[in-house]
């Protein structure tokens, strides 16, 4: 719990507010598959609906170039 809410706090930090599209995990599967260095990705639906949303983001594929630098510059802003 307590890193979680870190983590949220530097979200918060981030972007002044909650946004409802920050990072969510169709993107970050996404993300994933853009590195040529993963072969697997794991993912542990909850339910049926989580299930069909991750075969959706696999479906989709790797993100496009201008996302990639979204995440990136998120990534650092977040970590330093």
């Amino acid at each position: 719990m307590r890193k979680r809410l870190y983590w949220l706090s530097k979200m918060f930090a981030l972007t002044g507010a909650v946004q409802e599209e920050l990072l969510k995990l169709r993107e970050c599967y996404r993300w994933v598959l853009s590195s040529p260095h993963v072969d697997v990705v794991l993912c542990g639906p909850r339910d049926a609906a989580e299930w069909r949303a991750d075969l959706a983001a696999l479906r989709e594929g790797p993100l496009p170039e201008p996302e990639l630098t979204w995440m990136r510059e998120f990534g650092r802003a977040v970590h330093g």
